[in-house]
């Protein structure tokens, strides 16, 4: 089942959300056009630097002598907007535009950009 809307009215503008998609779809479009230039090194790059790979934060967990916190760390937040596939951010970008303005309605700007 695939939600087309919602039915709860929201009673503030949700600024954060719109923040959100739009910033996601930059980053995307970012990630496209590394992709369709055929700088398939530099968009690996991109990748190894903002995903999450699973060896830093291992190494950080184990207090591994090499590890770096910012290395293990940065990833976790910024992987939250780096998307596969077109159809992987449209799906995304939709549900966050069918529940994301209910969630913040309810939590507030600031706490729902915390969240």
């Amino acid at each position: 089942m695939f939600p087309l809307r919602d039915d709860q009215p929201t009673f503030s503008t949700p600024f954060v959300t719109y923040f959100l998609i739009a910033l996601n779809l930059v980053i995307y479009f970012f990630e496209w056009q590394l992709g369709m230039q055929s700088r398939a090194a530099a968009l690996n790059a991109l990748i190894g630097q903002f995903g999450v790979i699973p060896r830093l934060e291992i190494g950080l967990l184990t207090a591994h002598p090499y590890s770096v916190p910012v290395a293990a760390l940065l990833p976790i937040f910024s992987s939250m907007f780096l998307h596969g596939s077109l159809l992987h951010v449209l799906g995304n970008m939709w549900m966050l535009w069918i529940f994301g303005d209910n969630i913040e309605d309810y939590v507030g700007h600031f706490s729902y950009l915390a969240f």
